[in-house]
Parts: C-alpha cells; sequence; structure tokens
C-alpha cells in the first residue's frame, strides 16, 4: 500500500482510521445536541442547590400553615327506634 506523503516530506499521513472532518470530533449531531442539554440542566440543578443551601435565610417566626381553629361539635344520640314485635304463627 502507498503511502501519502506531504510535498515537503515529513511524516505520512493516515487517512485510513478517521477522515479529517472527524479526527476531532467527538459526537455526532445528535449526540452533541444531548450533550448539551444534559449540560445545561446539570447547570441549572447545581446553581438550584446552591441557591438553596447558601440563598437567604427565612425568618423562623414565618408560618405558612393556616392556624388551627378549633371547632365544638356536640352530638346528640336519637332514641333507637322500638324493635318489631316478632311474628309468631
Amino acid at each position: 500500500m502507498a503511502e501519502i506523503t506531504r510535498p515537503g516530506g515529513g511524516r505520512p499521513r493516515d487517512e485510513t482510521t478517521f477522515t479529517r472532518a472527524m479526527r476531532w470530533e467527538a459526537f455526532g449531531e445528535e449526540g452533541r445536541a444531548l450533550v448539551g442539554s444534559w449540560t445545561i440542566s446539570v447547570v441549572l440543578g447545581i446553581l438550584w442547590l446552591l441557591l438553596v443551601f447558601f440563598g437567604p435565610e427565612v425568618a423562623e417566626d414565618i408560618d405558612l400553615t393556616p392556624p388551627d381553629e378549633s371547632v365544638e361539635i356536640t352530638v346528640t344520640p336519637e332514641e333507637a327506634p322500638p324493635e318489631p314485635e316478632p311474628i309468631v304463627e
């Protein structure tokens, strides 16, 4: 197999494994889009965690739940209906 040499002498080029355009490319078009979206989501997640951890303190006296409103309910039981008389023949 003949080797391709540069006009000025020097090392022979090995173009059998990669093409010149793909030599430094690690991902295809879909891979770049996925890596980009994963990078954005990971960065946003880390920023959110840092904001929660190092963010402004919330005052302890803030109560986000409504106050307990106790209501007293009085139930009076109704009288039980009389039992029916048994039918005997």
